[in-house]
């Protein structure tokens, strides 16, 4: 089965050991499955079982070995949309996958919380690799400047860095396909891949006469979460998330920088996007002596407490 990620602002049950995730200063909870496919596409489940289903419906739930009431639905309705969409719909055919996950995504997004989310296979992949602090790429961040997919900064020696690209560059084009109308996710998915292939970037650098193509080699790009300097006698540090490695690296700044002795010190989390709830406890606390640093409250009523466990 392909591998997708639901996060939760809560979870209906007790605590279990699997690791926390915080995203935007909210607690949210990593559940890996595999069954929800059965919910819509099971054997047991499909559009020929539920013909003439009722306002309420009970129904078995495929690879849950249960049956769940569902009140005030009716399939027919759903079946009904998807045979429309693809009989006439004038861009048809819609791919069933797109039609799948978006399923997916509005019954999640039905929740109306905003940090309760459905990942895609391709993008659960991508949310491990940036957890990990390594992934296969060019070695680009990129940002959105007035509708266009541009290069924010090449990481240092990076195979963008190496094939030229600058910070400000626009990527109009990635492997022929054009670029207008992309979400930042779908430039990213579409420029990563795996090490020792080739992607063809179509790129107008500011100043130039027209675009040129630039191919470049992904390769394997490590990214350090937490960056470290000394400012003015200020000790800064940058923690851009909170990954496998963060609490080894700000351990490490901590150290290189108390013995110069700064002023004072300033921890810089904007734009980080979460991570590990672990690591951010770890990280709190290193200037948290004793005490509460987060309790993670359930739906159930039960509440797990996360202390501080640093060296202060």
């Amino acid at each position: 089965m392909e591998n997708f990620k639901i996060f939760f602002k809560d979870n209906n049950n007790t605590p279990s050991p699997h690791r926390r995730f915080i995203t935007s200063g909210v607690l949210v909870v990593l559940v890996l499955t595999s069954f929800v496919v059965g919910v819509l596409f099971g054997d047991t489940f499909n559009g020929n079982q539920v013909e003439g289903a009722s306002a309420s419906t009970t129904i078995r739930v495929n690879g849950l070995g249960s049956t769940a009431q569902i009140k005030d639905v009716n399939f027919n309705l759903y079946w009904d949309v998807w045979n429309k969409l693809q009989e006439r719909f004038i861009g048809k055919p819609v791919a069933d996958a797109d039609l799948f996950y978006s399923s997916i995504e509005g019954m999640v997004a039905a929740a109306g919380d905003p940090y309760t989310v459905f990942l895609r296979p391709q993008k659960a992949e991508r949310f491990n690799q940036d957890l990990s602090g390594s992934f296969s790429g060019i070695g680009a961040e990129l940002g959105m400047k007035k509708e266009i997919i541009t290069i924010v900064a090449p990481l240092p020696d990076s195979p963008a860095e190496r094939a030229g690209i600058k910070a400000g560059d626009k990527v109009l084009a990635v492997d022929g396909k054009d670029t207008y109308g992309w979400t930042l996710d779908e430039a990213v998915n579409k420029i990563r891949g795996k090490k020792g292939t080739t992607v063809k970037l179509m790129i107008f650098s500011d100043g130039g006469t027209a675009p040129r193509e630039v191919e470049i080699i992904r390769d394997v790009i490590k990214v350090k979460s937490v960056k470290w300097e000394m400012k003015d006698q200020v000790a800064y540090i940058q923690i851009s998330s909170f990954n496998e490695d963060t609490a080894e690296l700000f351990d490490q700044s901590i150290r290189e920088l108390v013995i110069k002795n700064p002023k004072a010190f300033v921890i810089d989390l904007r734009n980080d996007p979460g991570g590990f709830l672990d690591t951010a406890v770890r990280v709190a606390s290193e200037w948290i002596e004793k005490g509460t640093i987060v309790t993670e409250k359930f739906s159930d009523g039960t509440e797990q407490t996360y202390v501080s466990n640093g060296k202060h």
